[in-house]
This record gives C-alpha cells, sequence and structure tokens, in this order.
C-alpha cells in the first residue's frame, strides 16, 4: 500500500510539473517557434512571425505577457486593410500597420482587451502587421513614416523568393 501511494505521488508531481511548465511555454512569447530582430527607429525588437491562417486567427490570444521589446510580426500576401481584434486578448497593445516597402503606414494606440469585438484597421493598405506592449510606441518615439528595415526576416531570403515563403493563402 504504501509503495502505491509514493508511486502516484510522483507521477501527480510529474503530472502537475509537466503542466505548469506548459502553460509558462504557451502563455509567453519567448517560448514561440523563432524570434527574429528587427529595429525601427535604432530601437531592435524580437518577433514572432505569423504566416498561416491559424497563427494570424490566435495571434497573441491567451499569451500572458510580451517582454518589452517583443512582438508579433504578421505576415501578409499583398497590402490591404487588414483588420485586428482583441479577442482572448489580457494586456493592451500598440498595432503598426506597415506597407510593403517597409513603412510605417498607421498605428493605433494602446487597444484595450474589453475592446472585443471592435474592430481595428488602418488608414491605408499595408503588407505586415506588428503587434507590441501598450506603450511601446510612444516610450520608442515610433511614429507613421518610420522606416522598417525588413532585410533580415526570413521571407526576403536571397535564396528563395517572398512568394515562396509568404503565406499563399491571402484571407484573414
Amino acid at each position: 500500500m504504501k509503495r502505491s501511494s509514493i508511486f502516484f505521488l510522483v507521477i501527480f508531481s510529474l503530472f502537475i510539473g509537466g503542466w505548469f511548465v506548459l502553460q509558462n511555454k504557451l502563455n509567453d512569447l519567448s517560448s514561440a517557434k523563432s524570434l527574429f530582430p528587427i529595429k525601427i527607429n535604432d530601437i531592435r525588437i524580437e518577433v514572432e512571425l505569423v504566416e498561416t491562417l491559424e497563427e494570424r486567427t490566435r495571434g497573441l490570444s491567451n499569451i500572458r505577457k510580451l517582454s518589452e521589446n517583443q512582438g508579433m510580426f504578421f505576415v501578409f500576401q499583398e497590402p490591404k486593410l487588414y483588420p485586428f481584434w482583441m479577442k482572448d486578448m489580457r494586456f493592451s497593445i500598440d498595432i503598426i500597420w506597415i506597407s510593403g516597402d517597409g513603412k510605417i503606414v498607421d498605428i493605433i494606440k494602446n487597444i484595450q482587451p474589453d475592446s472585443f469585438p471592435q474592430i481595428f484597421k488602418p488608414r491605408e493598405p499595408a503588407q505586415y502587421v506588428l503587434e507590441v506592449n501598450a506603450g511601446w510606441t510612444d516610450k520608442n518615439n515610433i511614429d507613421v513614416g518610420a522606416l522598417v528595415p525588413l532585410d533580415n526576416l526570413p521571407l526576403f531570403s536571397k535564396t528563395e523568393s517572398v512568394n515562396e515563403l509568404i503565406i499563399k493563402d491571402n484571407s484573414f
């Protein structure tokens, strides 16, 4: 009887420990598949590339936090007025829309989680969207018109064409 109790306690402890590790990985962008550096106004930010419809739909939903200089970078096949919402969000964000040539075309700041189901769209078409912590754009003096060099992201690899790496499905 004592052996089975010890065995059960060990298994239970492993299960609970694994659950906590998994929850932390699921709720923090630092455990993302890969983070890539970009710079805006000489401010370095690590971004997770979001390229599939499933990833776009999920976005930052259910993520508990972003580190100060982290973000989520959405990649689309062509410039459009891509809408965003705050479904299942746990923290406020700034949304930055970026043209195909790397120019910031719009920013909406301090979007609150309780704004759902409101939808946020840029004033002009964009091909990329960057989500960062609320206040990040003000803190780092990021404004419409700033340039975002994108040449170090894998979607601009010299060995593969952009069309091979960017999403084929442009629906949202």
